[in-house]
This record gives C-alpha cells, sequence and structure tokens, in this order.
C-alpha cells in the first residue's frame, strides 16, 4: 500500500511540474485521460506480478511517462522531452527539503520523521512546484516567454541533471565511512554543487531568450528609426517644394493671368497641371496622432498603399508613462496587420479606421478592418498565416506582450464581418 501511493504521488509531482513549470497544457479529451488511467493502473498492476524487479522497474517507467504524456496536448517529441526534464528536474525541489530534513533528523532524531520522510518530501515537493505553478501563471509574460524556450534547452537541462545525480550517486557511495560531522560538511557542498548543475541548465535557456528578446528588440528600434528618417526627409523634401512654389506664386499667378486675358484656356489648363504636378504632397496621407514617432510609423506604413483607404481619428496625451517605443511597437504592428487583412479583400472596400481615445487616464485604442475570411480569434498572437513561420508571427504576440507589460488588456472581436483590436492602457 506504501509503494502504491508513493508512486502515485512520484507520478503527481512530475504532472504538476510539467504543469507549472514547463508550461504544458492539459488536454481536453476525455478518452485521453481514460486511457491514461488504465495504462498507469495496467503498469503498476503488471509490475506487481513480475518477481524480476530488472524487467518490473521499466514496465513501470515506460507507463507512467505514456500515461503522463497523454493527458498533455501539444507535439509528442516535445511532450517526451519536457516529460524527461520535469522529471529529472524534480530533484531540484528534493534537495533543499531533503537538507532540511537531514538537519532535523540530526537535532531530534525521532521514529515517525523516519518513517514518513519519503510522503514529507513528496507532499512537500508538490505543494511547493503547485505554488510556483500558480505563481508563474500570473505572469502571461512569462508563461508565453517559457512556452517558447526551445526544446534543445530541455535537452542540455536534461544533461546538466544528469551531471548533477552522477556527483550525488558518486558522495552516496563513500559517505557510509564519514564521521557525522563530515557528512554534514560533504552534503551541505554537495547540495550546493548539485543546485549549480541545475541552475546552469536553465540559465542557459533563460539567457538564449534574452539574448533572442534583446535582438528583436534592437531590430524593431532600427526599424522605428529608419521609418521616421525616412518620414522627416520626405517632410523636408516637400517643404522645400512648397516653399518654392510660394516663391514662384507671383510669376504662376502673373502668367495664369495673361492667358486667361488672351482667352488661351488651353493653354492656361496646361499651366495648372504642370503645376499640380508639383504639389503631390497634398495627395500624400499625413497622420498626426501627437506623437511624432507613432506619427512617423503609421505615415510610412500608409504612404505605399494607395488602394486601402485609411481614417485616423484621435490624439495621444501629452505625458503618458507608455514608453515611445511600445506605442511604435502596438501601433506598427496593428497598422501591418490590417493593411495584410485588407490586401486579402475581394470585394469589400479596403478601409483602415483607427480610433485613439483616452478616459479616466485610460488610453483607448481601437483598430477596425474588413474581413472576408474566419479568424481564429482563441489563436491569435500564437500562430502565422504566413508561409514563413520562423520569420513571421510575432505580430500580435509582440502587440499583445506589449500591452500586458503596460498592465494593459487587448481583446478581439469579429462582429458584422469587420475585425476589432481593442486595447486598454492606464497611463
Amino acid at each position: 500500500m506504501h509503494e502504491i501511493i508513493l508512486a502515485i504521488l512520484g507520478i503527481i509531482e512530475v504532472i504538476v511540474w510539467a504543469w507549472g513549470i514547463c508550461q504544458m497544457e492539459f488536454t481536453d479529451k476525455k478518452k485521453s485521460w481514460f486511457v491514461a488511467f488504465i495504462i498507469l493502473v495496467a503498469a503498476r498492476w503488471m509490475s506487481f506480478y513480475i518477481p524480476n524487479e530488472n524487467i518490473a522497474f521499466p514496465i513501470r517507467q515506460c507507463g507512467h511517462m505514456i500515461g503522463t504524456l497523454l493527458i498533455f496536448q501539444g507535439k509528442f517529441g516535445k511532450r517526451l522531452i519536457q516529460y524527461w526534464f520535469s522529471l529529472c528536474y524534480l530533484e531540484l525541489i528534493y534537495l533543499p527539503i531533503r537538507m532540511l530534513l537531514f538537519g532535523v533528523r540530526l537535532v531530534n532524531e525521532k521514529i515517525w520523521l523516519f518513517n514518513y520522510q519519503k510522503y514529507i518530501l513528496s507532499i512537500s515537493t508538490i505543494l511547493l512546484v503547485a505554488f510556483l505553478g500558480f505563481t508563474i501563471r500570473k505572469h502571461k509574460e512569462v508563461c508565453n516567454w517559457i512556452k517558447n524556450i526551445p526544446i534543445g534547452y530541455y535537452i542540455l537541462g536534461i544533461i546538466c541533471s544528469f551531471c548533477a545525480n552522477l556527483l550525488g550517486t558518486a558522495t552516496r557511495m563513500f559517505s557510509t565511512e564519514w564521521t557525522t560531522e563530515l557528512r554534514v560538511v560533504i552534503e551541505v557542498v554537495q547540495a550546493i554543487v548539485m543546485i549549480f548543475f541545475y541552475l546552469l541548465g536553465i540559465g542557459f535557456a533563460f539567457v538564449n531568450l534574452w539574448k533572442e528578446q534583446y535582438k528583436r528588440e534592437n531590430a524593431l528600434k532600427d526599424e522605428y528609426l529608419k521609418m521616421s528618417q525616412e518620414h522627416y526627409k520626405e517632410l523636408e523634401a516637400h517643404m522645400r517644394e512648397v516653399r518654392s512654389i510660394r516663391h514662384d506664386m507671383k510669376n504662376h499667378m502673373f502668367l495664369l493671368q495673361k492667358y486667361i486675358q488672351e482667352n488661351n484656356l488651353e493653354q492656361a489648363e496646361s499651366y495648372l497641371k504642370e503645376i499640380q504636378q508639383h504639389q503631390q504632397w497634398e495627395n500624400k496621407p499625413v497622420v498626426s496622432v501627437g506623437n511624432e514617432l507613432v506619427n512617423a510609423v503609421l505615415s510610412y506604413g500608409i504612404e505605399k498603399q494607395n488602394e486601402v483607404k485609411f481614417i485616423c481619428e484621435g490624439l495621444l496625451p501629452p505625458t503618458m508613462s507608455i514608453s515611445d517605443f511600445d506605442l511604435c511597437t502596438i501601433f506598427s504592428n496593428l497598422l501591418s496587420n490590417s493593411i495584410e487583412a485588407c490586401q486579402r479583400l475581394i470585394s469589400r472596400e479596403k478601409q483602415i479606421h483607427l480610433q485613439i481615445k483616452t478616459f479616466q487616464n485610460n488610453l483607448l485604442i481601437q483598430m477596425e478592418n474588413p474581413v472576408e475570411m474566419e479568424v481564429p480569434i482563441e489563436k491569435l498572437g500564437t500562430f502565422t498565416s504566413k508561409i514563413d513561420k520562423k520569420s513571421h508571427g510575432y505580430g500580435i504576440y509582440n502587440v499583445k506582450q506589449t500591452v500586458e507589460r503596460n498592465n494593459g488588456n487587448i481583446t478581439f472581436l469579429l462582429q458584422n464581418n469587420n475585425f476589432y483590436v481593442k486595447i486598454q492602457i492606464p497611463f
């Protein structure tokens, strides 16, 4: 009976770690849960009737592994690696709890503590990992961060855990010959070194994620800077052109008046057309939302999309806690996605409507565009419809991360064949 309870607790430990720390999602298929239960029970039952432990042990382990994998969703290969990572990294929680129990036993040896040490260790691990899991899931940005860890870093973590366990095994082989004082010192040093190995595996993954995020942010900053430079170059060029036209306006008016007086209307019309060719700036899209960088990003995005009509209403507040970089990330990605949606339209008018409002110290942004296809709203920010999925798919994801980082909310709505993105951010 004790073995069955400990086995159940061991399975729960792995499941809680996979769900809470690795951010694996449970499947909603009842059939998978039923089959998983049958496999777990069958593996345990079969191992009881096999006298050879060398055969019974792998049967139990395979049953536990298959049963656990069935209750989670995702690609099988990734689930398998994450399962072994969870199984190996439970030792990171065991170590400090074992050290605490070891210290308590040294101070006051009690029979009940010795008899129930495995139960205390397992239950404490489940509670601690569950607490960490719930804490992580409260922070959506951290959850997305963990879900995007490449599978190679899980493998690296397993290798680091293998090195840590190898050290622990080697230490236990010689611990029987040590005095109590020496054993305490060795146990502490061993725990510190083993924890270092475990954290090393996790550290590699987080350093890689920081590096990738840093590269993406730098690329975006360079892109926004380029947009601003081109926007201001065009502004400067057209301002020079306007000044030139104003300077020559007297001559233009004199010639037009002369053509009219001579009743030479064809020549006057031709001359007017020539003047209009130098005043293309009036037909170019000019966006003004109260922020120069956002103006540049929006103007750059729509000036090359002559077939898309862009309507912009409202102004950004003059002072906000939101950085210009975050604002550019939100507006550039929203506009880019809306333009792509309009380019897919066949029969409907290609129009984008941006509204900016403020209400009770909250910035309200709404982007609207027509669609002619179903939009999987529940998957937005987790997939891309583009063929090159490695290079794309960060648009809505970046917007969601930016909004959540600024303590805001983002919602998506599909109504009357129009797609709406609504954002609320306190400022």
